[in-house]
Parts: structure tokens; sequence; C-alpha cells
């Protein structure tokens, strides 16, 4: 989809704002942690999990919110703390520029919706502004949402994988 190709290619950028704005230098985690029930790359492994989601525009950005918005998010950094052992984690929303291409796939997306041959200049000038975002301080572009460490919900989240592979497994007797 359109929101994790954004993510994928503005994933450096976002942890370079982050950076900027925390005052130290944060790098991309490349390491693969699994265990026998889950598995994963979080973005930033350091005394504490960071992972970077990138919001498409600023209607997806949770601005004003008080609590984490998507809840597998909540179950992603709990899987992640039990990989890597830290107790501490952040959901953090970044809202960064999309890149070019991704915004002229955007124009001609709405421009087939609306049936049109030529887009119109205004048009044009709108999907960008919507899009790119270098008048917004970079301190309000980046949403924190703490994650601690729950023992009792990663152990239903072990129990519901157990039920979850005993059920594959009677599919293929």
């Amino acid at each position: 989809s359109k929101y994790l190709e954004k993510g994928k290619q503005v994933e450096e950028d976002a942890i370079e704002m982050y950076s900027r704005i925390k005052s130290d230098k944060y790098i991309k985690n490349e390491m693969f942690f699994e265990n026998d029930f889950i598995c994963g790359t979080p973005d930033i492994v350091e005394d504490k999990l960071i992972d970077i989601k990138s919001s498409w525009d600023f209607t997806t950005f949770p601005m004003h919110e008080e609590e984490l918005p998507n809840s597998a998010y909540y179950w992603q950094m709990q899987g992640y703390m039990t990989l890597t052992g830290k107790k501490e984690s952040y959901v953090t929303y970044c809202l960064v520029d999309t890149p070019t291409m991704l915004i002229q796939d955007e124009i001609r997306r709405l421009s087939w919706k609306l049936g049109m041959i030529e887009v119109p200049e205004e048009l044009e000038l709108e999907v960008y502004d919507r899009l790119q975002y270098a008048d917004v301080p970079e301190e309000l572009r980046i949403k924190e949402f703490k994650v601690e460490y729950n023992d009792q919900d990663v152990q239903r989240l072990y129990d519901r994988i157990e039920i979850c592979k005993e059920y594959l497994t009677s599919l293929s007797v």
C-alpha cells in the first residue's frame, strides 16, 4: 500500500529527524531477533526500544491522541521487548515529507478517481502541500507513546500463539 511504501522509503529520514529532536544519534537496527514464538527487527535498540511509524499525512498523524491509536503496535512492542529483554519501549509517529515519486503517484491516483485527463495545477499544488511539511516545526511532527513491558500480556500472547499452532497442525493432518 502507499502507506507501507512511504514508511519504507522515509524510515531513515524519520530516524534522523527523531535524532535531531532528541539531541542524540539513533541508528537503524539491522539485527533480527527470534524465539520459539515470535520474531522481528525493532527499528531502534538502545536502553529502550523505539519503533518508528511514518504517517502518510497530517490526517493520519496522531497529534492529539493521548493513547496509542493502534493496539496492534502495543502487541508488537511487547514482542520486541520479550525478544530483546528491554522493559521500556516507544511507538514513535513521525510526519516526514513524502518522496516526490509517491506524491506523483498520489496525483495520478486522484486524477483517475476524478476522471481527469489533465490535472489542474491547483490540484497538484494541493497534493504537494498536503504531503510536504517544511513549514511545520520538527518538534510538532513527532508523537511518542510509551509502552511498558507486561509479563501477563506476553503470556497471553504466547498462549494465543500455541492455540494457533495447534489449529494449524490439525489442518495438516
